[in-house]
């Protein structure tokens, strides 16, 4: 449905993140970084698409790239952002 979505609308940003979520399920890592990423290209300022890509970089083993991710969705009101960078803070030196 996401995908059915994105083609009537290509520049549905919310769209383009819950496919990355549903990617990121799936271990479609690749596509949800290319989503997520289209979703920060679309909105900036959405921080949902910046826990997305951060997910997905974790997933990579990316941990310092997906913290990154994670802090810039946090300061973007993304509460799960904050969490998961709260998270990997500690795991990286």
């Amino acid at each position: 449905l996401t995908s059915l979505a994105i083609t009537k609308e290509p520049e549905n940003y919310r769209a383009y993140t819950i496919r990355a979520n549903a990617y990121i399920e799936t271990a479609r890592l690749e596509e949800a970084l290319i989503d997520s990423g289209e979703a920060i290209r679309l909105n900036p300022f959405f921080g949902p698409a910046y826990n997305g890509r951060g997910s997905a970089l974790e997933h990579m083993g990316k941990l310092e790239d997906a913290r990154v991710d994670y802090r810039v969705g946090c300061l973007l009101g993304a509460g799960a952002s904050c969490q998961n960078h709260n998270r990997l803070e500690p795991a990286i030196p």
